[in-house]
């Protein structure tokens, strides 16, 4: 389990603490880091990941990191960045992408 959580070196929290603001819902166990670590440890697959950044979004760090990660551990995925930030018409932009994306692994 995780032991804290930081946002961009912006806010550090607690297991206890993230656990509290999101009520139950996100417990400390679920950790991306963790579970692909677990992953990696139990030689399990997982479907190719797809993740998409903008390149002026606050989590784009994280996000680089957390692909360092997966490559790490060898976790197939794939990464995009381009212009954009964490909003709505980005996020739209990421699901047609993602669409073709995995259409054309069928």
């Amino acid at each position: 389990p995780i032991e804290t959580a930081n946002f961009d070196g912006r806010v550090t929290l607690t297991a206890d603490e993230v656990y509290a603001i999101n009520q139950g819902r996100i417990k400390p166990h679920d950790d991306l880091f963790d579970l692909v670590k677990e992953l990696h440890k139990n030689q399990k697959t997982c479907p190719q990941l797809y993740i998409t950044c903008g390149r002026s979004d606050i989590l784009l760090q994280d996000n680089i990191r957390f692909c360092d990660h997966l490559q790490k551990h060898g976790i197939a995925h794939k990464f995009e960045q381009w212009e954009g930030n964490h909003e709505w018409s980005f996020w739209d932009e990421s699901v047609r992408r993602a669409v073709k994306l995995f259409s054309s692994m069928l």
